[in-house]
């Protein structure tokens, strides 16, 4: 079974895109099977990494969940794969997809889902959604590291405080400073101090452009990003 790795974060804190380099970053170490899994309807994920694909080519972890068994092959015909890294796949939901376009999904079917998932490869990835959605809860309690991902702000820090006992039900933590833009409204440091920041990632215009263009999936040439993001690798691998 595939080590699972939950990555949580309040909106807008860059949660998606840490959670996106970070397995980037694993693939390259040592080509593993990686994948990725966004359970996020409010805001459906595939269609924000992969914004040039075509519709009919995004599948919705909804109809592998839909199914009264879950099944491996449904996993996998779901799954939605790039040339550049064929031992990588994503899983999420559509886009106009929302809680309400399939049925509630329960924790025990969420658990199966991650098991099924995690024995089909090296890593999973799970990009949490927040504390009502059924696979990040799942995810969490499962998850051999879970690394927190907060900026600078009060926004990020209150959502830590509320969401505290979401995110401390395994030991293995990491938390992690994301700088997604150039202006704040704290300092740095004294997030770091109240929040016992382990890594922190700079501010890089190469990561905020790939989000712009699509090209999330591109190699970064942003030398000084990835090098926070390989100290992050180390920890979690």
């Amino acid at each position: 079974m595939g080590k699972i790795i939950a990555v949580t974060g309040s909106h807008f804190s860059g949660k998606t895109i840490v959670a996106l380099k970070l397995a980037e970053e694993i693939y390259y170490k040592s080509r593993p099977i990686i994948l990725f899994v966004s359970p996020d309807y409010t805001e459906p994920t595939l269609p924000f990494i992969f914004p040039n694909k075509n519709k009919e080519d995004l599948f919705s972890l909804g109809k592998i969940l839909d199914r009264a068994e879950l099944q491996k092959d449904d996993i996998l015909k779901n799954t939605v794969v790039t040339k550049s890294m064929e031992n990588m796949g994503f899983i999420g939901y559509s886009a106009a997809e929302n809680k309400y376009s399939y049925p509630e999904v329960t924790i025990d079917k969420a658990s199966s889902f991650l098991e099924l998932a995690a024995g089909l490869c090296d890593y999973l990835i799970i990009d949490c959604a927040d504390c009502q959605e059924s696979i990040s809860i799942a995810a969490v309690g499962k998850a051999d590291i879970v690394i927190n991902v907060v900026t600078a702000d009060l926004k990020s820090m209150c959502w830590y405080a509320s969401d505290k006992n979401f995110i401390s039900k395994t030991g293995n933590q990491i938390n992690v400073l994301n700088i997604p833009d150039k202006d704040f409204y704290m300092p740095d440091e004294t997030v770091k101090k109240k929040l016992k920041i382990n890594y922190t990632l700079p501010f890089s215009l190469y990561v905020k452009k790939q989000a712009l263009c699509g090209t999330l999936t591109e190699t970064l040439p942003d030398k000084n990003f990835r090098k926070a993001i390989q100290g992050l690798l180390k920890a979690v691998i």
